[in-house]
């Protein structure tokens, strides 16, 4: 049987020990259900993901180490983390039979998180691996937001707080911070596109409290760039 499934994104390029680490971890830690690697930028300068931290009343999410030179944080043993990031992550086969597989109805993003959820709340810890580096090219990620990360990250956020019991109220402030800071820099470099913008985050919010899941056209009927 197969023991350990690598879940590799096609914009992450891992260093060659890269899976060693991630392999000698999970087996040093049976509870482990998941197991993240350090994920650096493309020219490998600073730290993307070293860990993350979910809010126990908020739901936020936040990235440990993000926009730190990686010589600043030496890459030492592994240690518990809320979340595994799916560029790059572990998983224990056998944990599945508890958890579930990868829920497919988030279409894209908060996926992993909810499966981190489901194996801490199954009593499995998550784990990331400094030691496993892995450069993620974040092809999603560029000066202004794509339309599906925008939309796919207000829905899922909304459905993600829903699913796992955080306050409503407060996941909405979280996600008003999130699309304020990007309706700013929407606002600076492409004031034309404010009226897609936020009928875009309209649409994405209205998905997210009817319990809308799965692949949408919002995103392609509304494009930012």
């Amino acid at each position: 049987p197969v023991e350990y499934i690598w879940i590799l994104n096609p914009d992450a390029r891992p260093a060659p020990d890269a899976l060693s680490w991630l392999v000698a971890t999970a087996d040093q830690n049976p509870s482990a259900a998941l197991v993240a690697s350090r994920l650096v930028s493309a020219d490998g300068a600073s730290i993307l993901y070293d860990g993350a931290t979910i809010d126990p009343v908020t739901g936020a999410t936040a990235l440990v180490g993000s926009g730190e030179p990686v010589q600043a944080r030496p890459a030492l043993a592994f240690s518990v983390t809320d979340y595994a990031h799916g560029a790059s992550m572990l998983v224990r086969s056998e944990s599945l039979a508890t958890t579930g597989l990868i829920p497919e109805d988030y279409f894209l993003y908060f996926e992993e998180t909810d499966l981190a959820m489901r194996a801490r709340s199954a009593g499995f810890t998550v784990l990331v691996e400094p030691r496993s580096s892995v450069r993620h090219f974040r092809r999603s990620w560029a000066a202004l937001p794509s339309s599906t990360y925008l939309y796919y990250m207000v829905r899922n956020r909304e459905l993600f707080s829903a699913r796992w019991g955080f306050d409503r109220s407060q996941a909405r402030s979280v996600t008003d911070d999130f699309t304020g800071s990007w309706r700013r820099r929407v606002g600076a470099a492409r004031p034309d596109l404010l009226a897609t913008f936020d009928a875009l985050v309209s649409a994405a919010t209205s998905d997210g409290e009817a319990g809308h899941t799965g692949a949408s056209e919002h995103p392609q009927a509304l494009e930012l760039v």
